[in-house]
């Protein structure tokens, strides 16, 4: 609905010093939604501020989320203790696996784990389950 209204949105980059493109995996998005240049030069620098560290923290803090650049969460995490196992957790995820390279795993260990939390299996009827898939 929103590229049927706006057919001028487009898909960047978000810019960096270095002139590398660079995204943000489940990170923030900003959109400039201004031809007039002297509005994309202010819209630039927000950015910039924005993507400070120590604004990141603030604004995390305000919307009760995590900074979603690794130099603020570095900072986040200096400020309460409670928070180091959850960056230990982060430092060690890896990105789900396409269909083609398990993903099917994924899903089916997904849904045991689900099922457990629920209260519909106990683990060890959630073990069994995912070993009877995975060896068809």
């Amino acid at each position: 609905q929103l590229a049927s209204q706006s057919p001028d949105l487009r898909v960047a980059s978000l810019p960096v010093a270095s002139g590398q493109p660079t995204a943000i995996l489940g990170g923030w998005m900003w959109a400039m939604v201004t031809r007039d240049e002297a509005r994309q030069a202010l819209v630039s620098r927000f950015i910039t501020f924005m993507s400070q560290p120590e604004q990141q923290v603030r604004y995390a803090n305000a919307i009760q989320r995590m900074p979603a650049r690794p130099a603020a969460l570095r900072d986040w995490v200096t400020q309460d203790a409670r928070y180091n196992n959850l960056v230990t957790l982060l430092d060690h995820t890896v990105l789900p696996l396409p269909e083609s390279s398990g993903g099917a795993l994924v899903r089916v260990l997904q849904n045991a784990l689900m099922q457990v939390l629920s209260g519909q299996k106990t683990a060890e009827e959630a073990v069994a389950e995912v070993a009877t898939q995975v060896g068809q």
